[in-house]
């Protein structure tokens, strides 16, 4: 019978990154905490309705009736009538709002997913 002989070596995790020097933009470091803190992304609108009934009634309003009409025009989806027994496939709306480097709203952005 031969005997199966095994390494002594201690293993060690890759540092696949062992050869890059690492820097941090500060002004690059305090503008994404600035946007991962901003208070419009944290407490943004999950529902049309709710779009619909807040202070920003009119851009969300555009911003949802231009993904509609992207999609449409795109041939995303085609309406057809609901059969019974049958049940549809439902969307959810994502609303955001893009803001310049100085934190202005620059537009009011939804996606139906």
């Amino acid at each position: 019978i031969a005997r199966v002989q095994r390494s002594n070596r201690q293993c060690q995790q890759a540092d696949w990154n062992w050869d890059y020097q690492r820097t941090v933009n500060k002004d690059a470091a305090q503008r994404a905490q600035w946007h991962a803190n901003s208070e419009s992304n944290a407490s943004l609108l999950g529902t049309i309705p709710e779009a619909y009934a807040g202070p920003d009634t009119d851009h969300w309003k555009s911003a949802i009736e231009e993904e509609l009409l992207n999609l449409n025009s795109n041939h995303v989806y085609e309406t057809v009538p609901i059969l019974e027994g049958i049940t549809p496939i439902t969307s959810k709306p994502i609303f955001h709002i893009k803001r310049d480097h100085t934190g202005n709203v620059e537009c009011y952005k939804a996606r139906i997913v």
